[in-house]
């Protein structure tokens, strides 16, 4: 995520938002990616209590050794075993999979905004919902959090 970045970083919530984590997860992350000199935490000057992320030369040298077998393993397991048809099957599903999700992401944003019948938080307590986190009994609001994190 951080390498594809245009503007060399990113904020921490739209990070972990882009990684579908999370915030407490990508903070924690990435201060142990800090430690080892990959990543750079700098504060941001608009919000206190926000944080631009950035990889550093070091972590974009790292990046580029371990591409090409990443790479390669990748074709290897998963595409190389998968005739054209099913590769055909695979990115149709995959675009009904990713379609669900940003209407799921607008919803949320419409739910906000007070336009929608079914809003954030409408999840019962003890309810799983999508992105539950079973460990904190986070019942789906870190997926709505990030989306909601998006609509403003």
């Amino acid at each position: 995520v951080l390498s594809a970045e245009t503007s060399g970083a990113v904020r921490l919530f739209e990070l972990a938002h882009r990684l579908g984590w999370e915030k407490s997860r990508a903070s924690h992350q990435v201060a142990r990616m800090a430690e080892r000199g990959l990543v750079e935490k700098r504060r941001c000057a608009s919000d206190r209590r926000g944080a631009f992320v950035a990889l550093t030369q070091a972590g974009r040298d790292r990046l580029a050794a371990a591409a090409p077998s990443h790479v390669a393993a990748v074709r290897r397991v998963f595409v190389d075993r998968l005739v054209p048809e099913q590769l055909g099957q695979l990115s149709a599903l995959s675009s009904i999979v990713l379609q669900a999700i940003e209407e799921e992401e607008r919803d949320a944003c419409a739910g906000e905004r007070g336009t929608s019948d079914k809003g954030v938080g409408e999840i019962g307590a003890g309810e799983q919902g999508p992105g539950a986190d079973a460990g904190t009994g986070d019942a789906g609001t870190g997926e709505a959090r990030a989306a909601l994190a998006r609509c403003s």
